[in-house]
């Protein structure tokens, strides 16, 4: 999966504020839309157990698994709905993301659920 997100996704960033060890970087995306890896797992499940009349679904992920890393080199890139802005803080020299903002959290959500459309 991190071997095709090299390979495909893109990242463009803009500092839209910076003064004080404090900036603001808005940050455009494209990525593997996982809603569209979600999907395509759930119908090889659903095709195995369809096919073979083999209802343990331990069986029908094993099968899904078996075939990742095809369902994730035909994933298309999807270009994020809305730009991410993000706080930032330069400590010991350092830029980093401050965790606690508002705008941080939305990093996990857009690479780790489906804000992409």
């Amino acid at each position: 999966y991190k071997d095709v997100l090299k390979e495909k996704a893109s990242v463009k960033t803009n500092v839209i504020a910076n003064a004080n060890n404090k900036a603001v970087v808005e940050v455009e995306y494209t990525t593997l839309n996982l809603s569209d890896l979600y999907s395509y797992v759930s119908q090889l499940k659903r095709a195995y157990t369809e096919e073979t009349k083999d209802y343990d679904t331990e069986h029908s992920e094993e099968f899904a698994a078996s075939h990742f890393k095809d369902i994730v080199n035909e994933l298309e890139t999807k270009e994020g709905s809305r730009p991410l802005r993000i706080f930032m803080v330069k400590e010991d020299g350092k830029w980093t993301v401050k965790p606690s903002d508002l705008y941080s959290d939305s990093l996990g959500k857009t690479f780790g659920s489906s804000y992409i459309r």
